[in-house]
């Protein structure tokens, strides 16, 4: 990863959801909104969140994964708010 590259492994969060599945969630650092996904693509997640530079290309994909599969949040709003 370059220093000149937009997205940052620090702009990630992974937590484990269950075997084989990672939540990601891509946090914009400008407006403060939220992305999520499932993520079952472990080579993917081996590459971003366990390693001290991971490439940009990397990055991007899993930024795409997170964009392509929920619709985005404002930041600190809940999805369900009834529960």
């Amino acid at each position: 990863m370059t220093i000149d590259s937009h997205f940052h492994q620090r702009n990630f969060m992974f937590q484990y959801a269950n075997y084989g599945i990672w939540k990601v969630t891509y946090i914009s650092p400008k407006t403060g909104e939220r992305w999520s996904a499932g993520v079952t693509d472990l080579d993917l997640i081996e590459r971003t969140k366990n390693t001290r530079f991971p490439k940009s290309d990397d990055l991007l994909k899993l930024l795409s994964i997170c964009k392509n599969n929920t619709t985005k949040r404002k930041r600190g709003t809940k999805k369900n708010e009834n529960i």
